[in-house]
């Protein structure tokens, strides 16, 4: 189901019909011209709207033609495949450009001579550091392998069955159980431990190294990893195998291991049972809060019980004063008739001698207008004497 090959950017064709390519944090190393030949390669490669996913401090630079941007945050993009892509020239790995800013410069020659210098600066930066900085593994706080410097074959062993990444899996039990107990007091006091003459067994046959545990932090990184170096010394020959394996007790390692774990235990322990009465407590509060919300919702259902006897009363004395209006209206409505229909000239006054009303054969002899209602009698006779 998987394919494994070796592949060279700078010299190998590329491959086709693609889907999808996942790219992290490998164009940082090279300059501008090598990034924009292997980005041709890449949308050569994938076919029309493949996906390619790049490093997070990486950009298309001068390919933005080539590709569309999904997400720009976690850098993934979508191949156009309608533009043209030049020819793909293989390029010799010892003119790759490499960027070397942080490593010792020799004085500048010609530009012909800049490839070489930096072929030869690189390789005499890898001879020493194999001849001077030990094995290490590079973990993160799951115990996983993130990166591996050196030789390490001797120091781990592969599993028969499922392939794991934990370093506790893979090597010897013994050491094992003082790596984790280095991590673990590392993880809590920080800085760095060292098991000096530890005894391990190899394929070929015990061996005497050095360990040491770092605990690493960075800024960018949230979280934190650890270094384990391994530092061979030498093998042991018969004679000296009873006194070296005595240097480290793994008894009492595996003890003050058992003994942490049992702390820790109890601590768990005490925790879970402080959350566990927290939560009884809790619960009995959210308990008494229901009850409350049930009496309230008790008392919410009577008063809307009241409240909906209440409505139907006032809709039943609405429905009489409607009555009551209707009779009112038919009344004034006759009393109207009655007015027009008479020839009897009438005048209505109230108690206070004011107008409330006049028949329409009154206008022939008083000139009433409807605002004259309300007014008193007096003030209008007076009123019209003086219009006369």
């Amino acid at each position: 189901m998987v394919i494994f090959a070796q592949h060279n950017l700078l010299r190998d064709p590329p491959f086709h019909k693609l889907d999808l390519i996942s790219r992290r944090n490998m164009l940082i190393y090279v300059q501008s011209r090598v990034q924009k030949r292997i980005l041709s390669m890449f949308s050569f490669a994938l076919n029309q709207n493949g996906f390619m996913f790049l490093g997070g401090s990486e950009t298309l630079g001068e390919s933005q033609n080539l590709f569309w941007t999904v997400d720009s945050h976690a850098r993934i993009f979508r191949n156009k495949g309608d533009v043209f892509s030049p020819e793909f020239q293989a390029v010799d790995s010892s003119r790759m450009e490499l960027r070397m800013d942080s490593r010792v410069g020799l004085r500048e020659g010609s530009e012909g001579d800049q490839p070489k210098t930096e072929k030869l600066i690189e390789g005499i930066y890898e001879n020493w550091m194999g001849q001077y900085v030990p094995s290490f593994v590079v973990i993160d706080p799951e115990l996983n392998i993130l990166h591996v410097w050196g030789h390490i074959n001797g120091f781990v062993r592969i599993p028969k069955r499922n392939l794991t990444y934990n370093l506790l899996r893979l090597l010897d039990k013994k050491v094992g159980i003082i790596v984790s107990n280095a991590i673990r007091n590392v993880q809590k006091s920080g800085g760095d431990i060292m098991f000096r003459d530890v005894l391990i067994d190899t394929d070929g046959g015990a061996k005497l190294i050095r360990l040491s545990v770092t605990l690493y932090r960075c800024r960018p990184f949230k979280q934190y990893f650890f270094i384990v170096t391994f530092n061979s010394l030498k093998k042991l020959n018969d004679e000296d195998k009873k006194v070296k394996e005595a240097t480290v007790n793994f008894n009492e390692a595996a003890e003050e291991q058992l003994m942490d774990m049992d702390r820790e235990l109890q601590h768990t322990r005490e925790s879970l049972q402080t959350t566990i009465e927290e939560l009884e407590a809790t619960n009995e509060e959210l308990q008494s809060a229901n009850e409350e919300l049930m009496s309230a919702n008790e008392e919410l259902q009577s008063t809307n019980e009241e409240l909906h006897s209440f409505n139907e009363e006032l809709y039943t004395l609405n429905e009489e004063y409607q009555k009551k209006i209707e009779e009112l209206i038919n009344a004034n409505n006759d009393l109207n008739n009655l007015y027009l229909n008479t020839n009897i000239d009438i005048v209505f006054l109230d108690r206070q001698l004011c107008i409330r009303n006049f028949t329409p054969v009154t206008k022939e002899y008083f000139p009433f207008l409807n605002q004259d209602v309300g007014q008193p009698i007096a003030t209008w006779l007076e009123a019209f004497r003086t219009q006369i």
